[in-house]
């Protein structure tokens, strides 16, 4: 198994953003894919949150084609990244041995930060090897990291339901997660460390 999966519902907004934002922290020696729980093969990304990343300095319209989401891919990653609970679930339900690997973005996150400040280090070896050594210690932290208050606060709200979360607010709370991440994904010629991350 090699790389990280990322996956939400359409496969045109949360999940693509967060998968160039890995791209772009890990660089090429980390394989990351994305797809939907309900994706149609061949949609579009999202203009707002392209628009967004692009004026961050990443282009992802018209480089993005929707995808659903197999086995396969669940059974090809190191690490699932997935935008809520909900989409968590409909992985474990696909493959129930992904369940160990699986997490919501923003839980990964908080954990990765939480094994960064209790002073873990970071492995040495390829982005994707590293990615494996990550899943196991997210893994490893769900019962001894604190959690949040609600366990909704693990997931990322969808921007395009509802009116209270802008796609603004999705983006740069997409884009914080990844950093946290960052810190242990990152090139050995690109070290991170916890004050990048504010």
């Amino acid at each position: 198994m090699v790389g990280v999966l990322v996956v939400c519902t359409a496969n045109i907004c949360r999940s693509p953003a967060a998968a160039h934002l890995l791209r772009d922290v890990a660089g090429p020696d980390l394989t990351v894919t994305s797809a939907g729980t309900n994706a149609f093969h061949g949609a579009a990304a999202c203009r707002e949150a392209s628009r967004l990343l692009e004026e961050m300095g990443h282009a992802v319209a018209g480089s993005h084609l929707a995808q659903p989401l197999t086995e396969p891919m669940i059974r090809g990653a190191s690490l699932i990244l997935t935008a809520s609970r909900e989409h968590r679930a409909a992985v474990v339900e696909l493959v129930p041995n992904a369940q160990r690997r699986t997490f919501t973005l923003p839980q990964a996150a908080r954990l990765a930060a939480w094994l960064a400040e209790g002073g873990t280090r970071r492995p040495s070896g390829s982005a994707s090897e590293r990615a494996v050594w990550l899943a196991d210690e997210l893994d490893g932290a769900r019962g001894d990291a604190e959690r949040p208050p609600s366990p909704s606060d693990d997931d990322l709200p969808d921007p395009h339901v509802g009116l209270a979360d802008t796609h603004e607010d999705v983006i740069e709370r997409i884009a914080g997660n990844v950093a946290a991440l960052g810190l242990w994904l990152a090139p050995a010629d690109h070290e991170m460390t916890a004050a990048d991350q504010t």
